[in-house]
């Protein structure tokens, strides 16, 4: 009868990884340490808040439903599982899987700031102040704020 021996750890390494998979996380979007918007004059996080609920003539505008429709839709699933594997099955860091899905949140949340197909007009009186029909964008200081932090470094990064 032959003997089975396992030459190597890789099974202990993988639930290693799992683990510390499961422990971590990545957040997008506003931070109160973040400060205030330079016009506003109030924190990015409740001019956003105020955007996503609708406040006075401002239309409820929030990006995070659309970010989520674009992610179950666009290349962000393929993008993951490829980052996903090569964390698990290759010598890639925790760290590294986290910044680049941080980096690929942001990087579509962002890309909806402006857009009609996104959002609603603008009110043609905004718009005229404007200059444009641009939701969510007047001089562009919200959506260059959009940020994320992961759990392995809590620093706020675009």
């Amino acid at each position: 009868m032959g003997n089975i021996r396992r030459t190597t750890r890789n099974l202990e390494k993988l639930i290693l990884k799992i683990k510390k998979l499961a422990e971590s996380n990545v957040e997008s979007g506003y931070f109160i340490e973040q400060g205030d918007h330079p016009e506003a004059g109030i924190p990015f996080v409740s001019l956003m808040y105020k955007h996503a609920m609708g406040a006075g003539e401002l239309h409820a505008r929030d990006p995070l439903p659309v970010t989520s429709n674009i992610m179950k839709i666009g290349s962000f699933q393929k993008n993951a599982h490829n980052n996903l594997s090569k964390y698990l099955y290759t010598s890639s860091r925790l760290s590294t899987l986290l910044d680049k899905t941080g980096k690929e949140i942001t990087l579509i949340a962002t890309s909806t700031f402006g857009s009609t197909s996104y959002y609603q007009p603008n009110s043609p009186q905004w718009a005229e102040i404007k200059g444009d029909n641009t939701p969510l964008v007047y001089e562009g200081h919200l959506r260059d704020a959009w940020s994320y932090r992961t759990s392995d470094n809590q620093f706020i990064r675009k």
